[in-house]
């Protein structure tokens, strides 16, 4: 049986998964900055993040239940569809 793969193949392959791994390492930072962010500003900005926005709900509490878990879906998401892409281009080009 001929192996229907070769050297370029090989590299194609190792170069997305290259840029896969690039693209999961900085969304994976972007969203670390974005979590350790919180901690630095409420030292550094107590007041602004204490204030109420409405009712009882202050800018913390709109941050950590609003931002980070919208922004915890929206980098999966974008990761899927990027990398999706990706494999879709690779396979047209074969």
């Amino acid at each position: 049986m001929k192996n229907e793969y070769n050297e370029d193949d090989n590299e194609r392959v190792k170069q997305l998964i290259s840029r896969n791994f690039k693209l999961s390492i900085s969304l994976g930072l972007i969203f670390l900055f974005i979590i350790l962010l919180l901690p630095i500003l409420n030292e550094f900005a107590s007041d602004f993040m204490l204030s109420i926005v409405y009712q009882n709900f202050s800018v913390t509490l709109i941050y950590t239940a609003l931002f980070i878990f919208i922004i915890g879906w929206i980098i999966p998401l974008y990761y899927t569809l990027e990398t999706d892409k990706r494999e879709r281009e690779y396979e047209e080009e074969s």
